[in-house]
């Protein structure tokens, strides 16, 4: 589910080429049914949807059927990085506050796959390439890229200080 018919087009495009087969819905997240409970149910860098990772991963926990699986993937701040030093940043997400965030919405981390630099550099320039070729309205596009280019002039500032992680957990049986 995604709310831009651009990414679902994408998603569309690169599940056929991979034989893989879909069942994309165009809508917000926030919207979408708690059933019937999911097997798999992931939010890759959308963590703002929910107000946060709190609520994402009770929303993740809701969509998951007992034993499913869910994955959130966000920034958090590196090990050893003092916060005070990120003047404006607010009080950054921790790996360990993530994780005890997903314990308390019912699911058990059973993985914890870190990006290297590298791949973190290259997610970023893709998102301009990805932007490119996002949509047929050229002015939006314009917008689109510059919007990617600065996501990647960020990524030097941040990538010392922030990690991009993806947590894989398992929904716990409901107790209530």
């Amino acid at each position: 589910m995604d709310i831009s018919p651009w990414v679902l087009r994408d998603a569309a495009t690169r599940a056929t080429k991979r034989g893989v087969g879909l069942h994309l819905v165009l809508g917000d997240g926030k919207a979408f049914p708690r059933e019937p409970r999911w097997d798999l149910a992931t939010s890759i860098g959308g963590s703002w949807i929910w107000n946060g990772t709190r609520g994402t991963l009770n929303a993740l926990s809701d969509l998951l059927r007992d034993g499913g699986r869910g994955a959130l993937g966000d920034l958090v701040l590196r090990e050893g990085v003092d916060p005070v030093s990120l003047d404006g940043v607010g009080v950054p997400l921790t790996r360990d506050v993530l994780l005890d965030q997903a314990r308390a919405a019912g699911l058990e981390p059973l993985d914890v796959i870190e990006s290297d630099e590298e791949a973190w550099r290259s997610y970023a320039e893709r998102c301009v390439e990805f932007a490119e070729s996002w949509t047929d309205d050229e002015a939006f596009t314009r917008e689109a890229v510059a919007f990617a280019r600065s996501g990647v002039k960020e990524f030097e500032a941040e990538v010392a200080s922030f990690e991009w992680i993806v947590v894989v957990c398992e929904r716990q049986e409901r107790t209530r």
